[in-house]
């Protein structure tokens, strides 16, 4: 088909699903790690969309993980109880297990893990403006790489009060605004409800210096 000859003749700008992945990985720093190929075939019975697979950089065994956008196959398993689209993967624990022994940086980050595993998350990364969210993935990713636990809300266009209250609920310790006003940032206290403000330059300098500071008086 014509879909198809077009798709062909320019693969990475013909596919607005990869471009829309490529870019979101890009923002959060990974770009240079995500490689187009044609010859991947996964599940043909049932994927819909952008399938993919996840080496080790030095490609030094099998596939860590692989998975892919499959909009029909809940419908599917549910006889048409539920319709809902999903994106999937699957990892081997024995190829995760070699990875580890393998990546001194992966024991260490897997031991720290370990003891944080029952706390809450440090920073809950508040996207207040949408046209923002590449910068706030890349915070998070700033903050993670430094050993700063961090989370967000993965959906598109949720209210800033309930990004609030997700960051009440994920026990976060403070919530990092990213607003219009980038990169000059916000972030407020949550146990003491106080606020402090600083930039995106410096980011994770500032907020690893807060977490070096007591909260201040909790407010209930």
């Amino acid at each position: 088909t014509e879909e198809v000859k077009a798709f062909i003749a320019d693969p990475q700008n013909a596919s607005s699903a990869y471009a829309a992945i490529k870019e979101d990985l890009t923002a959060r720093g990974f770009g240079d790690f995500v490689d187009l190929d044609l010859s991947i075939v996964r599940g043909l019975a049932y994927y819909t969309g952008v399938v993919f697979e996840v080496f080790d950089s030095r490609k030094s065994m099998r596939a860590v993980a692989g998975g892919g956008r499959y909009d029909t196959l809940i419908s599917t398993i549910s006889e048409g109880a539920v319709d809902l689209p999903a994106t999937g993967f699957a990892m081997g624990d024995y190829v995760i297990r070699n990875l580890i022994e393998e990546t001194p940086h992966a024991n260490m980050q897997m031991e720290v893990w370990l003891q944080r595993n029952s706390a809450g998350c440090d920073v809950y990364v508040i996207v207040a403006d949408e046209t923002k969210r590449g910068e706030s993935l890349r915070l998070v990713t700033d903050l993670r790489r430094a050993g700063i636990s961090a989370d967000y809300a993965l959906a598109t266009g949720v209210k800033v009060g309930k990004q609030f209250q997700n960051a009440e609920k994920a026990g976060a310790r403070f919530a990092l605004v990213v607003g219009a006003e980038y990169p000059e940032l916000k972030v407020k206290i949550l146990s003491s409800r106080t606020e402090a403000t600083g930039t995106a330059e410096n980011a994770v300098e500032w907020i690893t210096s807060l977490m070096h500071q007591p909260d201040g008086p909790v407010l209930a």
